[in-house]
């Protein structure tokens, strides 16, 4: 603070620093840190060890059930990192390193206690997506890898985000639990259809998208018989869900019907975004949510495979 106060003066408010303004703050900082040390006699193998005390006391309460004392751990070890790199001029990874293993984890405590978000998020889907599409040996693990990435670096975390909201809910949740599964589902509907503009479909509707990008004969042809269309789209045929279900569970009997109906069924969820959608069974949500992350991935291999590297 007394840094900022330096650079700034008087100016109030919100601001920017400026590039030769944040060199500065970073000087100051890095010599407030170096007094600090000499003043209390604390170099950077003390700051390591404090590290890892204070990592193996966040490990207890965390697995105590006790997160605000955890948090409060988890805070300090925030402020002493800052420190210990500052002072010793130790970059993250090195720091890392030398706190190691503590706890009884098979990884690093730091990577334990701050783990990479997008690294775990896309695990975590990977195996989820595994589970839904374990059936279908078209679908390898290749697939699976290339799908994530191509959400991560697309800009379509939210199918991440809804993955794991969708499991709080499911598996932790309370009164309120089939009402925001039900938004999950709506809105992963949504991400399968900027997962589809993403793949180069330009039509406005979703079903539309579908038609655009699969080439695959089996299932463009279901995709534009006149029979199928209606059951995506027709607002009415929604009055009676459990027949309109049965009707699109029905084209998984046919060659390229298990697709074909994902597909019918995200538009079908799309299109009524603006309506409570009326299922109110967990496991039916359960499979719709499913059925969801199926259609996108389903739909990013039969672009990926008749696509040139």
């Amino acid at each position: 603070m007394r840094a900022l106060n330096d650079i700034l003066g008087a100016q109030g408010g919100r601001f920017r620093l400026s590039p030769a303004q944040n060199e500065r703050y970073e000087e100051a900082t890095r010599a407030a840190a170096c007094e600090a040390s000499v003043r209390f006699g604390v170099d950077a193998d003390d700051l390591v060890a404090l590290l890892k005390y204070f990592a193996e006391r966040w490990s207890e309460w965390n697995r105590d059930g006790r997160p605000l004392v955890a948090d409060a751990y988890k805070e300090f070890l925030g402020q002493c990192v800052t420190l210990a790199r500052r002072t010793g001029g130790i970059g993250f990874g090195e720091l890392r390193d030398r706190v190691g293993q503590v706890g009884g984890w098979f990884k690093p405590a730091l990577d334990v206690i701050w783990p990479d978000w997008t690294a775990d998020e896309k695990e975590r889907t990977v195996l989820a997506l595994r589970s839904a599409v374990d059936r279908n040996a078209a679908i390898g693990q290749a697939d699976l890898v290339a799908f994530v990435d191509f959400l991560s670096s697309g800009g379509l975390e939210a199918f991440f985000w809804r993955l794991r909201s969708f499991e709080e809910h499911a598996f932790r949740g309370n009164a309120f639990a089939i009402e925001a599964m039900k938004s999950d589902v709506q809105g992963m509907a949504v991400v399968v259809e900027h997962a589809a503009a993403a793949l180069g479909a330009t039509e406005e509707q979703l079903f539309e998208k579908f038609k655009q990008l699969w080439c695959d004969a089996e299932v463009a042809r279901l995709l534009r018989r006149s029979d199928v269309g209606p059951l995506a789209r027709q607002k009415r045929l929604a009055a009676d869900w459990p027949a309109l279900r049965a009707r699109i569970d029905a084209l998984r009997l046919e060659p390229g019907g298990g697709a074909a109906a994902d597909l019918v069924m995200a538009h079908r969820i799309r299109g009524g975004v603006h309506a409570i959608l009326p299922e109110d069974d967990q496991f039916e949500l359960e499979a719709l949510f499913v059925g969801l992350m199926r259609a996108a991935l389903a739909t990013f291999v039969e672009v990926r495979r008749r696509t040139p590297n």
